[in-house]
């Protein structure tokens, strides 16, 4: 076996191992890549969750104040009303471009009035 034969196995023999760990590192980089595209899409979709819920909870302390007598606070309500109206058309649109329907999340959600909702929510509320 001659010298050149001898470098052309040895170096077929680390050719080997290199492409494999070269394989799996671009892979493990591809992974990070579409995890942190899920991250940017979950953060996108999360923002008017964020506004439901900060909603919800306003909207249940006014209508606990209302119940308890302050006629003020149904300014607050039908205020709030609107806001949780938008957010949950922002979420429905979101559901429908960025996730094109894979998610389905609001899917029986969108069924029900936005004010049954909230007489849901408030009425969990108050039972607390």
């Amino acid at each position: 076996m001659s010298i050149l034969q001898r470098l052309l196995l040895i170096s077929a023999s680390f050719l080997l191992p290199i492409s494999v760990l070269l394989y799996f590192a671009i892979d493990g980089i591809q992974d990070r890549i579409d995890f942190a595209e899920l991250e940017k899409q979950g953060n996108i979709y999360q923002r008017p969750l964020e506004k439901i819920l900060k909603s919800l909870l306003i909207h249940k302390n006014a209508a606990s104040a209302v119940l308890a007598g302050d006629n003020a606070s149904s300014i607050i309500i039908a205020k709030e009303q609107s806001a949780l109206d938008s957010a949950l058309r922002t979420l429905e649109s979101l559901d429908k471009l960025e996730t094109r329907g894979r998610i389905g999340v609001l899917s029986p959600t969108t069924a029900l009035q936005t004010s049954e909702i909230v007489a849901m929510a408030v009425a969990r509320g108050l039972r607390a």
